[in-house]
């Protein structure tokens, strides 16, 4: 067991880097709610030539992954790279885990910033809406007829 690395000792022998992030990348993928489809879409955002099939035989470990591509597909999962790649040296179990969570803080962070631009594009029309007002209630103060008149006058 000395001379064995970590990762087959940690995770069995024989288990590559490929089949752990195999494994991470379908953990992520679902924890993040997101079919096979559009990560394949992501990826051509990236410009990498994938399609659904090939974000399933990545997930089956059945076809080799490259570096950019790896790198392209932490990216879309708002992670570290090694994050993918953890399990060796913290576990499967913890590394699930870590893999959940960081999903779920991405889909967190994401409506954050919709919610931020949201509140920035209704902070713009409010302010217009604001602006409009004063501009309406000032003509409406200089019209002669729309000065209040006293009873007997």
């Amino acid at each position: 067991m000395e001379d064995e690395p970590r990762s087959a000792a940690v995770n069995g022998p024989g288990l590559t880097s490929e089949q752990i992030l195999a494994r991470a990348l379908r953990k992520i993928r679902m924890a993040s709610e997101m079919s096979q489809e559009a990560v394949a879409r992501h990826m051509v955002d990236k410009g990498h030539s994938w399609r659904q099939t090939t974000v399933a035989k990545t997930e089956a470990a059945t076809r080799p992954i490259r570096v950019n591509e790896a790198a392209s597909l932490a990216r879309i999962f708002g992670v570290a790279l090694s994050t993918l790649l953890d399990e060796a040296d913290i576990g499967a179990e913890v590394h699930e885990r870590l893999l959940v969570l960081e999903a779920r803080r991405q889909k967190v962070l994401g409506r954050i910033e919709s919610h931020k631009e949201m509140l920035k594009r209704d902070a713009e029309v409010l302010s217009s809406i604001e602006e409009e007002l004063v501009e309406v209630r000032t003509l409406e103060n200089e019209k002669p007829e729309s000065r209040p008149r006293g009873k007997g006058k």
